[in-house]
């Protein structure tokens, strides 16, 4: 767009040009039209002739350090971009731009406090927001979530949302991607409920104050704010509370913990301290005192010979079928064998019983035969380092006389000793099994001690009434997994200690009036929830697949269907329809949404697609619906997304094929990026639990 007189000036002063270089205006409006016609290095030419006469004229540095990007030359860039920020140190642009250098070099949590002071800067003089800053704040948060950094990411979408609406859809996919990423915890894919905060009018003036800070983004003041509030009230939770939570969006997560735990341990709010206390869990290392490195470990084996067949005699070994035909971690052949690595011997169909706090299933194998361009090779994937000594003599027996060579290792960080085995039970043992294995464990659990209760045991812990929450919140912890069977045994564990919840919320506030977070707001009775409560928390509950609050609101919003807006309504049934336990249940909620949805003339295609996808119809009922769907809804925007996608998909797979060859079986297991197997899942489990090993 082209500068006139009456333009803001490009360096982010706030003012107009005419007020604040009104000499310069003429040669800034040559510099737009230049950079509109695309000619860059002329436009820089130009920046650097004038530079040369004017060097103190902020708009022109701002110019300068966006035509050296554009024409490519980083060192140029980044000098020229050092020097904006030494000359002007307080502009909102020359920070925006120290902002971006900061992303480009990796240093995120530099941009994240440089882009603070940006907006700080621009605060202070009432200018309006800048391109720039908005480009810098979203090339931020794109690095961040590359990164997994997705509490600070998702406080600035909100923040997008509330103060730049015209660019929000923007970031409507990034939000959907990071919600829906169940790699993270759960606790930290919620964006902030609470936000704008909404300050009530008897509050303090630090409330006030802190809030206002929180509201325009300028959170190391906030944070500044909050500190000094708890030097006068250091027994008051929500200072600490917000605290917390402005150190989680900057990153800053020990911070973050340590707050949120002293949080916990001053509100009256049962839920919340729960709440709080798992999230400080989720930001510590070790919360428990009892992580490991979770490890790869690579043998190299120029002589593999007699390997496999010492590997497939050993009873110790549980062979997994693969699937050759599948992509692998590292764009080679496929393993010659896939194996579940036991503790101790033991027949195929035989699950032993645990009698200490380690899974019978220690690790992943991996045997990759000799090939022309490289030797062969065993991977134990995903073992913690506790045993790595033991798959270390493992293999020196397999090799006899042989040397043992020294091996390659991948460290994917440090993982809860007991998180990891309740992993592996989950994927290896057999389903009737499931409940003994996780009673037997969790009774070997509660007599250990525990970092997070003060090294007292469990057990001990449930009988010291100030370790109530602290033990119900380790306990809850432990639901991550979304296993009714872990669910049923933790629950016999909460009745025996009597950690029971409390009565339901009878709001969905917390101290201060702030709106509290999704697992809270699931025990708000339901006659106390408004119907924007109903529909905010039901959105949310499903985007971040909170199985049990997701079911809560969407059986809410169904039941209030009539004065909820239809689109959510329709959301809620297709979520229920998902979770069907059987198909009399799926196709009474298909024949209520579809009633619904014509009652409002709303397209329902995906009601009919949900069903199929439940998997809870017979054969004869399911051609039955699918040719309903082909024949009615083939034309609706989602259903014919979905149509296009399953035939690219299944054209894809026919040209995996061989001719004359039958196409591969239907893989047991999954191959994941880090080189791991999933192993086979018993007949009646379901297909749809996708399990990445080393993941919690």
């Amino acid at each position: 767009m082209s500068l006139d007189a009456y333009s803001y000036c490009p360096a982010g002063t706030g003012k107009k040009i005419k007020f604040c270089c009104p000499n310069n205006w003429q040669d800034l409006e040559k510099i737009a039209r230049l950079i509109e016609g695309e000619q860059f290095r002329a436009a820089l030419q130009l920046v650097d002739q004038l530079l040369a006469k004017q060097p103190t004229r902020a708009c022109l540095w701002s110019y300068k350090t966006l035509l050296e990007r554009v024409t490519g030359d980083m060192k140029s860039a980044t000098a020229a971009a050092e020097e904006f920020v030494s000359r002007f140190p307080d502009n909102p642009v020359a920070l925006a731009e120290a902002v971006i250098f900061s992303c480009i070099q990796g240093d995120l949590k530099a941009a994240l406090l440089r882009f603070d002071q940006s907006l700080q800067a621009g605060s202070s003089r009432n200018a309006p927001l800048t391109t720039r800053q908005i480009e810098a704040l979203f090339l931020l948060m794109r690095r961040l979530s590359e990164l997994g950094e997705v509490p600070p990411v998702l406080y600035w979408i909100t923040w997008v949302e509330i103060h730049l609406p015209s660019v929000g859809e923007e970031t409507f996919a990034l939000k959907g991607r990071l919600m829906g990423d169940t790699r993270q915890p759960l606790l930290l894919r919620e964006p902030p409920a609470f936000l704008p905060i909404v300050v009530p009018k008897d509050a303090s003036p630090e409330y006030q104050q802190a809030a206002t800070a929180v509201n325009r983004g300028l959170l190391t003041e906030a944070r500044r704010i909050l500190r000094d509030w708890i030097q006068t009230q250091p027994d008051a939770p929500l200072p600490w509370y917000l605290l917390g939570m402005c150190s989680l969006w900057q990153a800053d997560y020990a911070t973050a913990g340590e707050s949120l735990l002293r949080y916990s341990e001053l509100t009256t709010d049962e839920d919340m301290s729960v709440i709080a206390k798992i999230l400080s869990y989720e930001l510590k290392k070790d919360p428990w005192g009892d992580a490991e490195d979770n490890v790869d470990l690579i043998y190299t084996l120029p002589d593999p010979g007699g390997l496999k067949e010492a590997m497939l005699s050993d009873r110790r070994v549980r062979v997994v079928e693969h699937d050759p035909w599948a992509d692998h971690f590292d764009g080679g052949p496929p393993p010659e064998l896939m194996a579940i690595l036991m503790r101790r011997e033991c027949e195929p169909d035989e699950w032993p019983l645990p009698t200490e706090l380690k899974s019978e299933a220690v690790a992943i194998l991996a045997y990759f035969g000799r090939q022309t361009d490289r030797d062969a090779r065993l991977q134990f994937s995903s073992i913690l380092e506790g045993d790595a000594a033991a798959a270390e003599d493992l293999l020196r027996q397999w090799l006899g006389d042989r040397e043992l060579p020294a091996p390659s290792r991948v460290v994917h960080g440090r993982r809860s000793r007991l998180l990891e085995t309740l992993a592996y039970v989950l994927q290896a043992a057999p389903p009737e099994k499931l409940l003994e294995t996780f009673r037997r464990l969790l009774q070997v659990w509660a007599d250990r001690p525990n970092k997070a209760l003060d090294d007292l045991t469990p057990r001990q812990a449930a009988g010291e009434p100030g370790k109530r929450r602290a033990l119900k919140a380790v306990i809850d912890w432990m639901r991550k997994f979304d296993s009714p069977e872990l669910d049923e045994v933790l629950d016999e564990l909460k009745a025996e200690w009597n950690l029971q919840d409390a009565a339901p919320r009878t709001s969905a506030l917390m101290e201060g009036n702030l709106r509290v977070p999704v697992l809270a707001a699931a025990r708000v009775d339901r006659s106390a929830l408004s119907d924007q409560d109903v529909m905010q928390y039901c959105v949310v509950a499903i985007s971040i697949q909170a199985i049990k609050p997701a079911r809560f609101f969407a059986e809410e919003a169904v039941a209030r269907r009539e004065r909820l807006l239809p689109e959510l309504t329709l959301g809620a049934y297709r979520f229920l329809i998902q979770e069907a336990e059987d198909a009399e249940t799926g196709k009474r909620l298909r024949d209520e949404a579809v009633a619904f949805a014509e009652q409002r003339k709303a397209p329902h295609g995906t009601i009919h697609l949900e069903l199929l996808r439940s998997g809870v119809l017979e054969e004869q009922e399911a051609h039955a619906e699918w040719s309903h769907l082909v024949e009615a809804h083939a034309e609706e925007p989602e259903v014919e997304a979905f149509l296009d996608m399953l035939m690219e998909h299944l054209s894809s797979q026919e040209g995996k094929e061989r001719p004359g060859e039958p196409g591969p079986a239907e893989s047991p297991g999954l191959w994941t990026p880090d080189g791991e197997i999933a192993p086979v899942s018993p007949p009646e489990e379901s297909k749809s639990k996708l399990w990445i090993p080393g993941r919690d």
